[in-house]
């Protein structure tokens, strides 16, 4: 997984020299954002088939 707040902070910029680097994983469905990091992950694109359980918007 990658660091949370380096992550976040590049999504809420919509940096796009982290386009194509990692997806937002949540980790329940009565969510629809990434609050904070209970509730969510970020990972990296390589790293999504690992069996992670997650679920991805």
């Amino acid at each position: 997984m990658l660091d949370f707040d380096t992550c976040n902070a590049a999504r809420l910029r919509r940096d796009p020299a982290y386009d194509g680097l990692f997806f937002t994983a949540v980790k329940t469905t009565r969510i629809s954002n990434c609050p904070n990091k209970e509730m969510c992950a970020f990972v990296r694109i390589l790293q999504a088939e690992t069996g992670l359980n997650l679920r991805c918007f």
